[in-house]
Order: C-alpha cells, then sequence, then structure tokens
C-alpha cells in the first residue's frame, strides 16, 4: 500500500463544493460592492438634484420679492409688466415646487402650497384693479406681505 493512498471521491467532491463556494462568495462581494457604488452614485445625484431645487425656488421667490417692491400704485403700462414680472418669478417657483413634489413623492414639496396660492390670487386681484381702474395700494401691500411670508419659507430651505 501507499502511504497517502488514492484520494477519494469523496475529498475531491468537497473540493469542488469549496471552488464553487468561494466562487460565489467572490461573485457575491463583487455584486455588493457594485451596488455600493451605484447607491453612492445615486444618492449625490439625489443630493445635488434637492440643492438644485432649493436654490432655483429661493432665487425666483427672492426675484418676485424685489419686484414686488418696487410696484406703484401709479398704474399704466409699467405697473402691469412689473406684475407680470412678479407673477412669471411666482409660476416658476410653483413649477420648482411641483417638481420637487414628483421627484420626491406627491408630499415632499419645497414650501407649502397654501403660500404660492396665496401670492396668485393676490396676483389675480391686482390684475382685475387694473384692468378697471380700481386703486390697487391695498392688494400691492398685501402681495409684498404675502411674498415676504413666501420668501421667508424658502430662505430656510436646505
Amino acid at each position: 500500500m501507499y502511504r497517502y493512498g488514492q484520494p477519494s471521491r469523496s475529498s475531491s467532491a468537497s473540493k469542488t463544493q469549496q471552488t464553487i463556494l468561494l466562487l460565489l462568495l467572490l461573485a457575491l462581494t463583487i455584486v455588493c460592492i457594485g451596488l455600493a457604488i451605484v447607491y453612492s452614485s445615486a444618492s449625490r445625484a439625489n443630493a445635488n438634484t434637492h440643492r438644485v431645487l432649493i436654490s432655483q425656488i429661493q432665487i425666483e421667490v427672492s426675484s418676485a420679492r424685489t419686484r414686488a417692491a418696487q410696484l406703484l400704485p401709479t398704474g399704466g403700462s409699467r405697473t402691469e409688466a412689473m406684475v407680470a414680472t412678479v407673477r412669471q418669478h411666482v409660476y416658476a417657483a410653483r413649477t420648482i415646487n411641483e417638481m420637487a413634489a414628483r421627484i420626491y413623492g406627491a408630499g415632499n414639496v419645497l414650501v407649502h402650497e397654501m403660500y404660492i396660492n396665496n401670492c396668485v390670487e393676490l396676483l389675480d386681484e391686482c390684475d382685475r384693479r387694473m384692468q378697471t381702474g380700481r386703486v390697487v395700494t391695498d392688494t400691492f401691500d398685501e402681495l409684498s406681505s404675502a411674498i415676504e411670508l413666501l420668501y421667508e419659507q424658502v430662505s430656510v430651505l436646505e
């Protein structure tokens, strides 16, 4: 008899199983590392998107605030153009807010829709009063206050 004898089939099968398990473990490790890299990239993209949306809504509301402060109750085409500019900035803020809700889910808006709706309603009232020739001073004051509230809401976003 030989000192070491013939290798048995069970030890050969055991080595094959160990090799297969080792390869599976290696494959799973590679897949986990790949998923971690993909998740990390997606997380950074999500954070960047959030920062961009916040930055844009802050710019739009700040611009609306600046224009609203320049409104004069004298009327005329210049005042109408200024109201239209304020409206554009408020609508842009609304659109950004809606985009955030679509990206992050219905309950995840940047600012409560009530603040934006209030500004839109007051802008509509300004338009109605200017078209009929009525005094708009009170409405401009209310609009400036509403935009200031909106500005306070977006200025604390992070």
